[in-house]
């Protein structure tokens, strides 16, 4: 149907562009011919004219009125020269005519025939279209001057005539056109139907693989080698499908990421919560009596209370982050020494295993962001740290300034990050705990961590050490 109306239009187009070119032609055509066969027809007539005016000087014998025999020489003329002659005289205001059967008088005569005699008897040959209104057709007029023996102006010779055959050879040239019109309207069909058939093509396909996007089909492609408008638009669709192929993966990643996620979250909500569950239906039911058993399960409920505290308490806390609206607090933070302030929490939780806290923190310039949360940052990084770590091990903290920003690192000397868990070692809920890890955490920790680095334009990074343990960094811009 596409192809149809657009093949239609353009027919149309066509055909009302030859049609306006067609009438313009011939209307010019009509113009100009008519105009250059009067001219033509006039220079004859002035040729003739003037031909005929030299073979009457020599009859006038320097006389100024036309004689009898003047008149049977005019009618001659005029049957030979296949035209009406007229003979006019400077004084007695008479013409003698050819091919009439009188004089016919001067005053007869139409106005415009005083500047056309006038400028005759001044000695030039003088011409005029339409000049004859009792000829009841158009005409042109040549008039010539008549010279006696003295070289004196003695008559004015004027020749009547129409171009008869000047409308007759417009007909034919319009016929002409008109069949030359029609050829070419019937070429130009032809090639409208090439043309659409062209452009309609690739069209048609564009309007398929819209059809493809609009049901989800994202990898549907089309031709894009062509080097005009419509390849310009293929690449675009090109571009579109690509990029919604992009987007539909990346939200199914996102839907798999949520799911998994939910998952994570009912499965570590619900372990505390069975573990609660069957503690107290123990005690109730007094399956529990010695006192240390029943002091060890209230231990016990305490530890999984905390332990899922803190879960709720960083899930509500990931969850504000991941918020666009969520707005950290912006103010002047010192890192050199809240860098310090953290090292000393770190030398306090790490007595029980008697680590040693290494420190080697530079004076660095102020940044922009909030204090508390870069703290709770850098606290993440200890506990995980600090939980790893063996006895009598040690924790490194340093701070610089370089030349990519402000660098801060915390190295340890635990057991190293396994390889396959490196690269969604700040995915939530990664515990370590499918990779070989006993997992001591939430999970949740480092995707807070990451969260609060990405608010303050800052990348942190983890690897393992040459000689075990593992280097977590946090790199700030400035």
């Amino acid at each position: 149907m596409m192809k149809l109306k657009i093949t239609g239009k353009l027919m149309a187009y066509f055909a009302l562009a030859l049609l306006l070119f067609g009438l313009v032609l011939g209307l010019l055509f009509t113009v100009m011919f008519r105009d250059f066969s009067a001219h033509v027809y006039q220079d004859n007539l002035t040729k003739r004219a003037e031909r005929i005016a030299d073979s009457l000087s020599s009859l006038t014998h320097g006389r100024d009125r036309p004689q009898g025999g003047m008149g049977n020489t005019m009618r001659l003329l005029s049957e030979a020269a296949d035209t009406d002659i007229w003979l006019v005289d400077r004084k007695a205001r008479t013409v003698t005519v050819g091919r009439r059967p009188r004089p016919v008088e001067y005053s007869q005569l139409p106005p415009d025939a005083d500047k056309l005699l006038g400028e005759v008897f001044e000695g030039k040959t003088a011409h005029s279209r339409a000049f004859s209104g009792m000829l009841e057709q158009a005409t042109i007029t040549v008039a010539a001057p008549v010279l006696d023996t003295d070289g004196r102006v003695a008559l004015a010779l004027l020749l009547h005539g129409t171009a008869e055959g000047t409308d007759a050879a417009a007909r034919e040239g319009l016929k002409l056109l008109l069949v030359s019109g029609l050829f070419a309207l019937i070429l130009a069909s032809a090639a409208v139907a090439l043309l659409s058939h062209h452009f309609i093509r690739p069209i048609k396909a564009m309007q398929v693989a819209a059809n493809h996007m609009a049901q989800g089909d994202y990898a549907v492609q089309v031709e894009d080698t062509r080097r005009d408008e419509l390849g310009a638009l293929a690449q675009d669709l090109n571009r579109l499908s690509r990029s919604l192929l992009d987007a539909q993966a990346q939200s199914q990643a996102e839907e798999t990421r949520r799911r998994h996620f939910m998952a994570k979250v009912s499965h570590e909500l619900r372990t505390p919560v069975t573990v609660l569950q069957s503690t107290l239906e123990a005690l109730k039911d007094g399956v529990i009596t010695n006192p240390d058993d029943i002091k060890r399960h209230q231990e016990g409920m305490l530890k999984e209370t905390l332990h899922l505290k803190r879960m709720v308490q960083d899930l509500l806390d990931l969850s504000r982050m991941q918020s666009p609206g969520y707005a950290f607090e912006q103010a002047q933070v010192d890192l050199t020494a809240l860098i310090a302030d953290v090292a000393r929490t770190a030398q306090a939780l790490g007595e029980d295993k008697a680590l040693v806290v290494e420190t080697a923190i530079a004076d660095v310039p102020a940044i922009t962001g909030d204090a508390t949360r870069l703290r709770q940052l850098m606290l993440i990084l200890v506990d995980n740290a600090v939980r790893v770590s063996p006895r009598e091990g040690f924790l490194r903290f340093e701070l610089a300034q370089t030349a990519q920003g402000i660098r801060f690192t915390l190295t340890d000397q635990g057991p190293g990050i396994p390889d396959a868990l490196l690269p969604h070692l700040f995915d939530a809920f990664r515990t370590g705990e499918a990779d070989g890890v006993h997992p001591q955490g939430t999970g949740l920790g480092l995707a807070i961590a990451r969260e609060i680095a990405q608010r303050h334009g800052a990348v942190i990074t983890a690897k393992n050490t040459a000689d075990g343990g593992a280097v977590f960094t946090v790199l700030f811009p400035g």
